[in-house]
């Protein structure tokens, strides 16, 4: 039963005005609803007031607030099909529907609205945007109440405007909490940088930077506390470029200044943003310190294994070189009866092809990070042989002190420390170049388990320190200063390799090297080596006996030597010095050549009786070292093997050499080592 109203009268278009503005003021959407269920009651007489809102996704309506209606109705229509009653009508696309209680089909919520009383009841659609956003649901208990369609109509676009409206502000809040959240516990910095000044900061920058939030806001974006000055021109691009609206996808690092003046090394992004302030920018940053160190570390690591594999494959073919000169220079001091100045003269060419086998090796040391073969090594006895090797690199104008605790013992390979000590010492001097002290000592230290030093093993050490009274070695260096090739001194006067090797011997001695300065106050650098107790005296040894010299086979008067390389000058001066020292030779380019030598002698061929003692090369191109050996040792198994080399790898060195009657003699050598080398072996055959 459909109601025609009457006019609506002014008093009722003075409510729905007070509805229009409090709907869009600042009175918030529930006040709104509140202010219409009211205006509902005063101008309709409705003894009931209901709010529905659809059921996402199917055709249903849902109770959400009610007002004057008991508990026994709104019990039974928490939801309610689209089509059923008043407001179902009205949900459907009714603006306004009036419907009988008696009208209902039989249920308990018609039996609960007659027992209470009502009559009737009236549904509006509620709408906003020309959207259904819910529908006003009204109970009467007057059969035919009297209605304003227009009024009804009317005040239920104004719901739907504040529904929609309290729909946009939950969104907003729901949606500042969200971004809000994300920014303060994402793990990057985020900034709004505004008219060149930074307006906010998130935790993660404050983290990264040491800085409380409030201490960055307000400062300029130019800050040299912030950002390191010598980075302001791109931090001041990359702003102007987001000014512009430019977008760029692309990182761009910079260096930022922690609290305690560390650097740290930000990528950033920025993008302009535009908001009632007028535009800003929101720039993110990540610390890449670490990452950086890691890729710097790599690098490092791939230049170190560059040059491991280049100085290997050199030191062969140079020691071959220095071997020729060495052994040639011997043989003419054994052979020849120089007179005094001429045998100088070649004392000079054999120290000086020594010379330079000592740096090769000193080379492949550092490139192929070698483990040393340590020993117990007095503190004392360590830094005197070192600093007496480096007095002649001090004139008049330096003075040493020299305080090593003692009693204080090092597990380490003395020759390799005392190159760490004179690499130590030699830029000491060179950071001194008007003359200056060099100090020298040692201490105790003791690594816990619970903090130990610079990736050291909890134990005991001895710590060694060089310190200088030169100008110091800025921060930024600090970091480099023990990168291969990385030097400060003129071209010509380093190689940049000095500090390098020194801290790849002590690592390899399970040690560390370390610095500590400040510019203009000297720097020291310190040597921490595992510590180990003195050795225990050992009774003298009896004296040596004189080397036996087993006798050739059959009646021979010289014993027989068969010897392959592949560097023909070896070749040749293993051709006269072993003639010289009183052997017979059969000299061949490579082994396999030698094992066929052997192969045709195995019956009454040129081979038959050969060898007593065997020499071989184990670095000679294309061929396997290993199985060469195997070859030998199943032709020969009883026959001395003498294994020789410019370059090996140790493990390589150290499988060739584990079985009997094997014995090693790196290049270069001269005649005396090999005379004797052999006759060991032949001794003991």
């Amino acid at each position: 039963m459909v109601v025609r109203p009457p006019p609506a009268s002014d008093s009722a278009f003075d409510v729905l005005a007070r509805l229009v503005r409090l709907s869009t003021g600042t009175g918030g959407a529930s006040s709104v609803v509140s202010a219409a269920f009211d205006a509902c009651e005063q101008l309709t007489g409705a003894q009931g007031v209901m709010l529905f809102c659809p059921v996402p996704g199917r055709e249903r309506i849902a109770l959400v607030s009610h007002r004057h209606v008991p508990d026994e109705v709104t019990q039974h229509i928490q939801r309610l099909d689209a089509e059923v009653g008043a407001a179902g009508q009205a949900a459907r696309g009714a603006p306004v529907a009036v419907i009988s209680v008696d009208a209902y089909p039989e249920g308990p919520a018609r039996e609960a609205a007659i027992q209470l009383g009502y009559r009737t009841t009236v549904g509006v659609r509620v709408h906003a945007s020309g959207q259904m956003t819910g529908v006003l649901g009204l109970l009467f208990r007057d059969a035919q109440p009297k209605l304003d369609f227009a009024l009804l109509e009317t005040l239920g676009g104004v719901i739907g405007m504040a529904m929609a409206r309290d729909a946009l502000e939950r969104s907003a809040q729901f949606s500042e909490h969200r971004y809000r959240t994300l920014v303060e516990h994402v793990p990057v910095a985020v900034t709004v940088i505004r008219n060149e000044r930074f307006e906010y900061v998130n935790p993660a920058m404050s983290l990264v930077l040491r800085r409380p939030a409030e201490d960055f806001i307000g400062r300029p974006l130019l800050d040299p506390a912030v950002f390191h000055p010598d980075d302001h021109p791109i931090v001041a691009e990359r702003y102007a470029a987001s000014m512009r609206g430019e977008v760029s996808r692309d990182l761009f690092d910079v260096r930022c200044v922690r609290a305690d003046g560390v650097l740290r090394e930000v990528a950033c992004h920025g993008v302009r943003v535009d908001d009632e302030r007028g535009p800003a920018m929101i720039a993110i940053g990540v610390d890449r310190t670490e990452h950086n160190q890691l890729l710097r570390n790599a690098a490092r690591a791939q230049k170190l294994h560059a040059l491991g594999t280049l100085s290997g494959g050199i030191a062969h073919d140079f020691n071959n070189l220095l071997g020729t000169i060495e052994g040639y220079a011997s043989l003419l001091l054994e052979e020849v009866d120089l007179g005094p100045r001429a045998s100088s003269r070649l004392s000079m060419i054999a120290d000086s092809a020594r010379r330079g086998s000592q740096l090769t090796a000193r080379l492949l040391n550092f490139a192929q990070a070698r483990h040393p073969e340590r020993g117990p090594l007095a503190i004392d006895a360590l830094l005197a042989t070192a600093l007496d090797l480096a007095r002649p690199h001090f004139h008049g104008a330096f003075r040493v002190e020299v305080d090593p605790p003692p009693g204080a013992w090092v597990l380490g390979d003395e020759s390799q420390l005392q190159q760490v000590l004179l690499n130590l010492f030699i830029n000491a001097r060179d950071a001194m170049p008007g003359g200056g002290l060099l100090r020298v000592g040692a201490r105790p230290v003791k690594v816990r388990a619970a903090a130990p030093l610079e990736d050291l093993a909890p134990g005991r050490y001895v710590a060694v320190d060089v310190s200088d009274t030169g100008g110091g070695i800025p921060h930024e260096h600090q970091r480099t200063i023990f990168e291969p090739f990385w030097t400060t001194k003129p071209m010509g006067n380093g190689t940049g390799l000095g500090l390098a090797m020194a801290h790849a011997i002590v690592t390899a001695h399970g040690g560390h090297l370390g610095v500590r300065s400040q510019p203009g106050r000297g720097a020291t650098f310190s040597v921490v080596l595992p510590a180990c107790d003195p050795p225990e005296r050992a009774e003298a040894p009896p004296p040596d006996e004189p080397p036996r010299v087993a006798a050739p086979r059959g009646d021979r008067a010289r014993p027989r030597v068969l010897a392959f390389d592949d560097e023909a000058g070896i070749r040749a001066f293993l051709g006269e010095a072993l003639s010289a020292i009183g052997f017979d030779t059969r000299l061949f380019e490579t082994g396999r050549a030698a094992l066929a030598f052997l192969d045709g002698g195995a019956g009454e061929g040129e081979g038959a009786g050969w060898p007593d003692v065997v020499m071989m090369d184990i670095s000679i191109p294309g061929e396997d070292a290993v199985a060469t050996l195997a070859a030998l040792r199943e032709r020969l198994p009883d026959t001395p093997i003498l294994i020789s080399s410019g370059f090996a790898q140790p493990q390589v060195a150290e499988q060739l050499t584990a079985t009997r009657g094997t014995a090693f003699l790196p290049k270069p050598y001269r005649i005396g080592a090999l005379r004797k080398m052999l006759r060991d072996l032949l001794g003991g055959a």
